[in-house]
């Protein structure tokens, strides 16, 4: 979500009122103390309106008037590259080009001020549309962006003229970012997660599955993932939120929800769990030395990792987060 300054002061004021003294006072945290502060709630912008629809489609509204007579709105969709399979790398990025620029609804925002784009992600998808209230001739512009946004992400064509179109520019942009930069940043990523799918599952995806893709794996794909339940608006500007509210609803309430395929299901399951755990030591060598071991004893051994550990007597705690060793 895109806010002001104005709007950003607003929030350091409520959170400054709501610091006690004792917070105020009291020492950094250090070493395990700190980690524990991590699993803190994190503090709500009091103006924030938050809810969800029949249909599982959660919303958050928050208004803001600067700049005045504007609006944001983003739609989220909770797939991405991590999601995929081993023979459909690329292929949520595929399905956010042809859902995008096949709508025809997103046309009627053409020429109005209105920006909009999309882009996806490792976890995730995001639509958005950054517009004016109304347009020139007085027309109210958020019904037409919220009724963009429910066709692109649950009322698509998906045509095959469409597909072919954005199968060049996906194979076109992946010649253009295929730079030194972009190779360093995936060796990097490809260290740093080496246990788990973010390694092995780069958004842009490969070249020689982009071109074999046909109609029936884009709709498979679409419906297997865009779900209602799977979705979070967000919509911020110059709007008022009881009227807003009543909009969201209004036009995405309608949407039907989908079961989850078994398949979707299961492939969120191996990228979720086992979880594995690493447990870490200070070596005299002022090193922290970890061994990771996962729980299911089928799972490939995990690599050995190491990080800077902290001064003073031995350091040993146990983190445990989600794995993807099984693809």
């Amino acid at each position: 979500l895109s806010s002001s300054s104005a709007a950003s002061d607003v929030y350091k004021r409520q959170v400054q009122r709501k610091a006690t003294p004792a917070a105020t006072t009291a020492p950094a945290a250090s070493g395990l103390t700190a980690l524990h502060a991590l699993d803190a709630p994190l503090i709500e912008h009091p103006r924030i309106t938050r809810g969800q629809l029949r249909n599982g489609l959660r919303y958050a509204i928050l208004p803001n008037s600067a700049p005045p007579g504007r609006f944001e709105a983003y739609l989220e969709l909770h797939v991405g590259s991590c999601e995929e399979a081993d023979d459909e790398q690329g292929l949520a990025h595929l399905v956010e080009h042809v859902t995008f620029m096949g709508s025809r609804k997103r046309e009627r925002l053409f020429s109005t001020g209105s920006k909009s784009n999309a882009y996806t992600d490792f976890h995730h998808t995001v639509y958005h549309f950054h517009c004016p209230l109304a347009d020139t001739a007085g027309r109210p512009l958020m019904p037409l962006a919220l009724d963009a946004l429910r066709e692109i992400a649950f009322e698509p064509e998906l045509l095959g003229a469409r597909i072919e179109k954005e199968r060049k520019a996906i194979l076109s942009e992946l010649q253009m970012i295929n730079t030194i930069d972009y190779r360093c940043s995936t060796m990097h990523l490809r260290q740093l997660h080496a246990d788990n799918a973010l390694a092995r599952r780069f958004p842009i995806g490969r070249a020689e599955q982009i071109v074999a893709w046909d109609a029936t794996h884009v709709r498979a794909f679409h419906k297997t993932h865009y779900h209602p339940d799977a979705a979070d608006l967000y919509l911020v500007g110059d709007v008022g939120p009881v009227a807003a509210e009543r909009l969201v609803a209004d036009v995405f309430r309608t949407v039907a929800p989908r079961p989850r395929s078994l398949a979707a299901l299961q492939r969120r399951e191996r990228r979720d769990k086992p979880q594995v755990r690493h447990t870490w030591t200070l070596a005299p060598n002022g090193l922290a030395v970890g061994s990771a071991a996962p729980f299911d004893a089928l799972r490939p051994p995990q690599a050995l990792a190491r990080i800077r550990g902290a001064a003073g007597a031995a350091l040993e705690r146990c983190l445990l987060y989600t794995s993807d060793a099984a693809d």
